[in-house]
């Protein structure tokens, strides 16, 4: 019952985002009563927790399938940057893919305020970066003092684009622009923050 109503949650959160989530909705989507609902979940931030938890590993899966084309193994600095590159592309798709879960995501209310790991990768998608900024450091493409501004800044830089392709003014720009803007926004990322040396 537990796994139903997290998941028809989820599924109004896909389609109308966070303010939607109610303890009451979920449960008539569902068809059970609101008091068979609250005996799995305390009160809607308790289902928004679950909600905004399976948001960051759907974002986190969408990265990870930009960087699985990517060897593992591979520790040449031209892979390094390919990861930064895929990790941000990923981030951005996933938003305008998923607007609804990706506004849950970031979502106030709720009682947490870094959802835990995925079980099957052990990445959220902030730990993600912060791995693939480690790589960077260790291709010698980042200064081990500078690790901590780029990862804040790639996250920020790709965070406000992504918001501002779904809520804000550039969402009205026609699909070819705002792949070109993916595009130019990802590589100034990479080759603003990331000097090779």
């Amino acid at each position: 019952m537990k796994n139903a109503l997290t998941r028809a949650a989820e599924e109004l959160a896909a389609s109308d985002g966070p303010e939607q989530i109610t303890v009451r909705a979920v449960a008539k989507s569902v068809g059970v009563t609101p008091t068979a609902a609250y005996r799995h979940f305390a009160d809607r931030d308790e289902l928004l927790d679950a909600v905004k938890q399976r948001a960051m590993v759907e974002l986190a899966t969408s990265i990870g399938g930009r960087l699985a084309t990517i060897d593992p193994d591979d520790s040449s600095q031209a892979a390094a940057l390919a990861r930064l590159r895929a990790s941000g592309e990923g981030y951005i798709n996933f938003a305008i893919a998923e607007p609804g879960l990706f506004r849950t995501a970031f979502s106030r209310g709720g009682q947490i305020t870094e959802p835990p790991s995925d079980p099957h990768t052990g990445y959220e998608p902030y730990q993600m970066l912060v791995s693939i900024v480690e790589g960077l450091v260790r291709a010698g493409l980042v200064a081990e003092s500078d690790r901590a501004i780029v990862e804040s800044t790639a996250w920020s830089t790709v965070h406000g684009l992504s918001l501002l392709l779904i809520d804000g003014p550039l969402r009205l720009l026609p699909e070819p622009a705002k792949h070109q803007l993916i595009s130019e926004t990802v590589d100034f990322v990479c080759s603003r923050y990331v000097s090779p040396s």
